[in-house]
Parts: structure tokens; sequence; C-alpha cells
């Protein structure tokens, strides 16, 4: 049995500076993956390694996947944040709060936006085979900032979202 969602109010959230700011940045580092991928794809051998080791090696057209699935996401992201009263949040929106809590939503999805587009530039990077980067020496590290980079904002826009009356 499924519960009729109540209606959110509908509100277009002004960007501040520090929104713009990371717009900006997402973007940049988005045009700067496209920049590196264009100017470093006729360097790359026709076959180019997809793995540390013998015959794991494609296409060098595979290059473009991260880029071509970055700006998916970027876009699809964007278009969503126009959008913040269709998100779920775990209080009530009212008239009272949901400017505050469609900010703190909005600037959340706004800098993962911006962490998966930085994500995905620095796997394009150093599974690059001109990084001359051993894929055993920056696997732990990297993991560990993404989860943290991820989990620690979001756990902070939560705890906002309740303390937000």
């Amino acid at each position: 049995m499924s519960v009729k969602k109540e209606e959110q109010p509908i509100l277009k959230i002004e960007m501040t500076l520090a929104d713009k700011f990371m717009e900006i940045a997402g973007l940049l580092v988005l045009l700067s993956l496209w920049l590196v991928i264009f100017l470093k794809y006729h360097d790359l051998p026709v076959s180019a390694p997809l793995a540390e080791g013998a015959g794991n090696t494609g296409a060098r057209g595979w290059i473009f996947f991260l880029p071509i699935l970055g700006s998916v996401f970027y876009c699809g992201m964007t278009i969503l944040n126009k959008y913040p009263h269709v998100f779920n949040y775990p209080t009530k929106i009212t008239p009272q709060n949901a400017e505050k809590k469609y900010r703190i939503a909005t600037r959340l999805i706004r800098y993962l936006k911006f962490i998966l587009v930085l994500s995905f530039s620095l796997v394009a990077w150093m599974s690059s085979p001109t990084a001359n980067i051993s894929p055993s020496g920056h696997v732990p590290w990297f993991l560990l900032l993404f989860v943290g980079l991820i989990y620690g904002p979001l756990a902070y826009a939560i705890f906002r979202l309740f303390r937000t009356l």
C-alpha cells in the first residue's frame, strides 16, 4: 500500500556566491577532463591497456567513457537541482522551512556533482597510460578520500536538515 506524498512548496532557490563558485568549479573540472582526453587521444596507441597485466587491452575510444558519463551525471544533477520540491527529505517540509531545507539540499547536490566530476577526472588521469602511476599505489587513498568526500558532507547535510525547523 503506497502513501501519497504531501505536496511540498515549490520555490525557486537563488544561488549564493558559494553556489555559483561550486557550479563554475564543477564545470571547469568537467571541461578540463574533456580537454585532456582530446589532447591525449592521438598520443594513445590504437590498442590501449585497460588494466595491469598481459593481454588486457581495448580500443582507445574507451577513453571517452568517463567524460561522457561525467557529462551525463553533471547535466542530470543540474536539471534535478532545479526541482528541490521533488526530493525526499527526512523531515516535513512546510512553507516556513522550505527555503532553508531546499537550500541545504540543493547545495548538497551541487557539492556531490562537483565531487563526482572530480573523481571521474582523477580516475581518468590515474588510468591513463601516460600518467606512469602504478595502480596498486593509489587505490587505497583514493577510495578513502572518495568515501570521506561523499559521506562526510552527506551526514552533515542530513544533520542540518533535522535541525532546521
